[in-house]
C-alpha cells in the first residue's frame, strides 16, 4: 500500500502517525496507525471522515494501534486531534488533518480480440492507472509452463496495454492475468484459450425436418465420446460448454433456411442436454450465409447442410464460420 509517515516532534517523540491513505471495497480500509513509542496513561484520538466519528481513548503501553476508516467510496477528508498523557504528567495535543479515499473493486478488461495465444500476446487495461502486469501460463495437469511481465510507463497506465509471454509447452489450459494499480491494489483474471471444433459425421434429417432420425443417433453417440473427452481435460479449470452451430444449402427461401438450420443445431443440442452433457450448451443457425462450398441459388449442395460441434470455455469469437454471436442457450 501506499504509505505516508509523520512524525509528531513533541512528548519526546512518543508517538509517531502512519496513515494508509487508499482503501478498496471489501478488500481493507484506509486506516490511521498510532505507533506508540513510550508507555501513556492515555491516548485521546478522535477525527470525522466521511461523516462518521472515530474515537479512541485508552491508555496504552507500547505498540501500534490500527484505527480502520470505514467509508464510502470517494476521496474523504478527515479532521480531529491526537492528545496525550504520559506516566510523569506530561502531555501534548496535535490537529489530524488529511485525506484518504474508498476505491471501488478494481476492473480488468482485456479485449477477446487482442489474445493472440500463436503470438504470445494480449492487451490489457485496468479502470484505475496501472502499475504492473503479471501473466501465469498453466497447462492441463494444472502445472506452471510460462510467464510474462510488464512494468507500466507511468505516461499510459490508463490504456491499453500489451503484455507477452514465454511458453515453454503448446498445452496451455490457462492465461492468468493479474493486473496491480499504482496503489497496490490487485485483481486476477483467468482465460481459457482453448476451443475445440469436434471431428464428426453429419446428421441426416429428413427433407424441412429437424427432429433427428433414429437411424442417425449412431452419429451423435460417436460424437459423444469425443466431446467428452474435452470435458475431462478441462472441466478442473471451468465449466465446459458446447456450442452448436447448423447450416444449409441454397435450396429453398434464405429465411426459412435460416430457421430449419437453428431448429436443427437445437435438436442436436437437446439430444447433448438429455444424454448427460453437465456443462452448457448453446445453438445458433447460419442458414444459408456460410456455405462450406460456395454455389449459387437453388443449389442441392451435401457439403453444406452440416453442423459444428465447438467445446469451450467461452463463446467462440465472431468469425467466418459464426458471423453472428446470437447463441441461444438451453434451459
Amino acid at each position: 500500500m501506499f504509505w505516508l509517515l509523520t512524525t509528531l516532534a513533541w512528548a519526546e517523540n512518543a508517538v509517531d502517525i502512519e496513515i494508509i491513505r487508499n482503501g478498496q471495497v471489501n478488500t481493507n480500509n484506509p486506516t490511521l496507525i498510532v505507533k506508540v513509542r513510550q508507555p501513556l496513561s492515555m491516548l485521546d484520538v478522535q477525527f470525522r471522515c466521511g461523516g462518521k466519528s472515530n474515537t479512541l481513548q485508552k491508555p496504552v503501553s507500547r505498540g501500534d494501534i490500527n484505527m480502520e476508516i470505514d467509508v464510502p467510496k470517494g476521496t474523504h477528508q478527515c479532521k480531529g486531534t491526537l492528545a496525550i498523557e504520559m506516566d510523569d504528567g506530561s502531555s501534548g495535543s496535535m490537529p489530524l488533518n488529511f485525506q484518504v479515499t474508498m476505491h471501488p473493486a478494481l476492473q480488468m478488461t482485456i479485449p477477446t480480440e487482442s489474445v493472440q495465444v500463436d503470438n504470445s500476446t494480449l492487451k490489457v487495461k485496468m479502470d484505475r492507472p496501472a502499475e504492473t502486469y503479471t501473466i501465469s501460463l498453466f497447462d492441463s495437469d494444472n502445472s506452471p509452463v510460462g510467464q510474462g511481465f510488464e512494468r507500466v510507463d507511468p505516461a499510459f497506465n490508463l490504456g491499453l496495454t500489451e503484455v507477452s509471454w514465454e511458453a515453454l509447452s503448446e498445452d496451455i489450459a490457462v492465461i492468468q492475468v493479474e493486473g496491480k494499480d499504482i496503489y497496490g491494489f490487485t485483481t486476477e483474471t483467468k482465460l481459457f484459450p482453448w476451443s475445440y471444433d469436434i471431428p464428426h459425421e453429419d446428421v441426416i434429417f429428413a427433407s424441412n425436418q429437424s427432429t433427428i432420425p433414429k437411424d442417425e443417433v449412431y452419429k451423435l453417440t460417436d460424437v459423444q465420446a469425443e466431446v467428452q473427452k474435452v470435458v475431462q481435460k478441462y472441466s478442473q479449470f471451468a465449466v465446459v460448454n458446447l456450442y452448436v452451430a447448423g447450416y444449409t444449402d441454397t435450396v429453398g427461401d434464405a429465411s426459412h433456411n435460416q430457421s430449419l438450420s437453428r431448429d436443427r443445431a437445437k435438436s442436436i443440442a437437446q439430444w447433448f442436454q438429455s444424454n448427460g452433457f453437465a456443462g452448457n450448451i448453446y445453438y445458433q443457425g447460419f442458414g444459408e450465409s456460410v456455405l462450406a462450398v460456395p454455389t449459387g441459388d437453388g443449389v442441392d449442395e451435401a457439403q453444406n447442410r452440416r453442423v459444428l460441434y465447438v467445446v469451450a470455455a467461452t463463446q467462440p469469437a465472431v468469425s467466418s464460420s459464426f458471423p453472428k454471436s446470437n447463441w441461444s442457450k438451453l434451459p
